[in-house]
């Protein structure tokens, strides 16, 4: 702004703390509908969405009490297939993870090596 304030005319009779003003209510003026703009879409797509499954097994919870509790216990969620379905899941993400770790490893070893040589 310093810079370029003598050279221009339409400024002339306007302090600097004036045109700071000007240029920050352009700001404001453009962003503002942005603003409104993207609050409507998320607010449209939030909408639009299912629920995640954390609001979706509470809510059968609530349909069916008598199937989710018996004598004061919760059952776990659901059968024992289901639970051995996710627990196989699991130990499959894990011995992937472990290695791909492995993998990087090897590889970081490999390229701290090329930078030592």
């Amino acid at each position: 702004l310093t810079m370029f304030w003598p050279y221009y005319e339409v400024w002339q009779g306007l302090e600097r703390i004036d045109v700071l003003r000007i240029i920050a209510s352009v700001e404001y003026a453009i962003m503002m509908p942005c603003v409104v703009v993207y609050m409507v879409k998320t607010w449209r797509f939030n909408r639009a969405g299912t629920l995640p499954d954390v609001h979706a097994d509470m809510a059968d919870t609530f349909a069916h009490p008598s199937t989710t509790y018996t004598d004061g216990y919760e059952v776990g969620g659901g059968d024992e297939s289901y639970l051995d379905e996710v627990l196989e899941k699991q130990a499959d993400m894990i011995k992937y993870l472990q290695q791909h770790n492995k993998k990087l490893s090897k590889r970081l070893a490999t390229i701290q090596h090329n930078q030592q040589t």
